[in-house]
């Protein structure tokens, strides 16, 4: 179904998961009514990462975002992209929200696809877009795993869905294990992962853009994909709406000890 409306692409992180997304949305139906991206990743590319991102293979030390734009301009054509190698902590998301739409008709939905290891950075990012007032961004949480990935879809009010939920706890910061000292990959066929994913974003995407205006039936929901069997192709689907703020034992809730405010 075609949109109607204009629509964005924010990638923070430009790692195998945001990639996998980023290639399955510009080559969508939807994406004809792409009025443009922002890629943000402080990283440039290893040679470890062609193994999991065959397209960064022969760009050693090119920044993640360069080369994501290069590939969005090779599916999409000459299309508006913005780049910006620092840290997603670093980001003025508001500014960067406000530039996008400058000069062109406001876009009815700004998707930010969360492709990010370190779950305190998630969960910044996160936080930072609920402050930002746009009721035009979707928050949209991507991560793989060994045979599996999960989709996690944020709404944009403060009275929607906890980040934190149902974890009741905020996970401690750690370094993505990826690869083991001999440089063998430990995490699985991540390309599989990320494809499975990439295909329920970009369903969600659509859904989000044909509902007139109004959140689709996936806003405030976390969906695991669970491989059928070791390095099978197909994966089941578990869909779940998440907690609201009321009822929440994450960092918004008055009884919990972690504090999250990051107002200030």
């Amino acid at each position: 179904m075609k949109p109607v409306e204009r629509w964005r692409l924010v990638a923070a992180g430009c790692g195998t998961v945001n990639l996998a997304c980023v290639r399955a949305l510009a080559q969508a139906p939807i994406a004809e009514a792409l009025d443009g991206a922002s890629l943000i990743d402080p990283a440039v590319i290893r040679e470890l990462n062609a193994l999991t991102c065959p397209e960064y293979a022969g760009h050693r030390d090119q920044y993640k975002v360069e080369r994501l734009a290069e590939l969005v301009r090779a599916w999409r054509g000459e299309l508006p992209i913005t780049l910006s190698a620092q840290d997603v902590e670093d980001v003025d998301w508001k500014g960067l929200l406000e530039v996008q739409a400058e000069g062109r008709a406001a876009a009815r939905l700004i998707v930010v696809l969360i492709g990010l290891d370190n779950w305190q950075s998630r969960l910044n990012v996160i936080e930072d877009l609920r402050h930002t007032g746009s009721a035009e961004v979707l928050p949209i949480q991507v991560s793989v795993e060994r045979d599996q990935a999960q989709v996690a879809v944020f709404g944009n009010r403060w009275a929607d869905a906890c980040p934190a939920c149902p974890m009741a706890f905020v996970p401690p910061s750690e370094t993505c294990t990826l690869f083991s000292p001999e440089g063998e990959l430990v995490r699985g066929d991540l390309q599989r992962e990320a494809r499975a994913a990439a295909e329920l974003v970009t369903r969600i995407v659509t859904d989000q853009l044909a509902a007139n205006g109004t959140a689709s039936s996936w806003v405030a929901t976390k969906t695991n994909l669970h491989a059928e069997r070791p390095g099978s192709r197909r994966f089941n689907l578990y869909t779940r709406t998440r907690i609201h703020m009321d009822n929440c034992n994450g960092p918004h809730s008055a009884a919990t000890p972690i504090r999250w405010d990051r107002t200030g």
